[in-house]
């Protein structure tokens, strides 16, 4: 089965009141924007070739709790998640599947 992982991400460290235009639109532009694209392009040749697939979309668990410095990462996470839930509907019955997950912090104070 043919997969495609979308694991964008992108932050700008800082107060979010001090984020410009620009800053905003890159981490949207990298995360959200991103992973449509790249979901479409998969969609449309699995599509046009009637075979299947898979599409695994990285979330973050912030995206529902938010955090200081995340405004423009948190809400484009939280489209990647409002996206998957649109796109596995609308894809389903051309068998292509689409799945988020949000993996949380990993611990690293005690690596090598």
């Amino acid at each position: 089965m043919t997969q495609l992982v979308n694991n964008a991400a992108g932050n700008l460290a800082g107060a979010s009141e001090d984020f410009s235009l620009n800053a905003w639109r890159a981490v949207t532009g990298i995360v959200l924007d991103g992973t449509w694209i790249c979901s479409t392009e998969f969609a449309r040749r699995r599509i046009a070739d009637g075979r299947g697939g898979a599409i695994l979309n990285i979330g973050a668990t912030y995206s529902w709790t938010g955090g200081p410095g995340t405004a423009h990462s948190a809400a484009a996470k939280a489209g990647v998640t409002n996206l998957t839930q649109s796109l596995a509907v609308e894809w389903a019955p051309d068998g292509i599947r689409v799945n988020c997950i949000a993996p949380g912090r990993f611990p690293h104070d005690d690596l090598p």
